[in-house]
């Protein structure tokens, strides 16, 4: 037992970063790519990044503003971490007081728990989004590919993600439900126009989590 962990590892716990019963609160090291001393040239921090398959433009943002950072996570293609795994980083940032550097997006449940607290986000500024940037953004399948130069891909791409609308589906067994054929329509449920009135903001939907 030490001050990282008070034992060892149960069964199926050996790649936990952070198990969360404060059994072991993570730790944090420099890897080779880290290393300043061997690499003064081109070493590098470290972000957490994305697994393939997840929307990421973090090489492209990184390598064209020139942010000397990279993903070495074990997630195959693009190096960077599961779900579950990012979570544990965080929380073991947060029980080591450590830095570390992260993609991420708001509304979330983990954004909105560590809201008011020392690990709470803080946002990196990127050069606005434009249109020409999000036409030359990578695809899912180039941010992944072994070529490095189709991983970078256009420098015009590099800028902050852009705001998405919130979107709302209504499937339309709603609509037959709530005014089946042949109902009159003083026997219509209101049901339906009170989903097609419902507005929410981010802000709103993020104090849900």
């Amino acid at each position: 037992p030490d001050q990282v962990a008070h034992g060892p590892p149960g069964v199926g716990q050996e790649d936990l970063y952070f198990d969360g019963v404060d059994t072991f609160t993570g730790f944090f090291r420099n890897t080779t790519q880290n290393d300043c001393v061997a690499w003064p040239d081109n070493c590098t921090g470290h972000i957490v990044d994305f697994p393939c398959g997840w929307t990421s433009f973090v090489t492209q943002q990184t390598y064209h503003n020139e942010i000397a950072v990279e993903s070495n996570g074990p997630e195959p293609g693009s190096g960077g971490y599961s779900y579950n795994a990012m979570t544990q980083i965080w929380a073991a940032a947060n029980a080591t007081q450590s830095h570390v550097l992260f993609l991420w997006w708001e509304p979330e449940a983990m954004y909105q728990q560590y809201l008011g607290t020392s690990a709470e986000f803080q946002r990196v500024n990127l050069p606005p989004p434009t249109q020409v940037c999000a036409e030359t953004r990578v695809t899912n399948v180039e941010r992944c590919s072994a070529d490095w130069q189709t991983r970078v891909g256009d420098p015009k791409g590099a800028c902050a993600d852009y705001p998405h609308a919130l979107m709302k589906v209504i499937g339309t067994s709603l609509q037959d439900i709530s005014a089946p054929p042949g109902m009159p329509e003083p026997l219509h449920s209101p049901a339906l126009e009170a989903v097609r009135n419902f507005r929410i903001t981010s802000n709103q939907l993020g104090q849900i989590f």
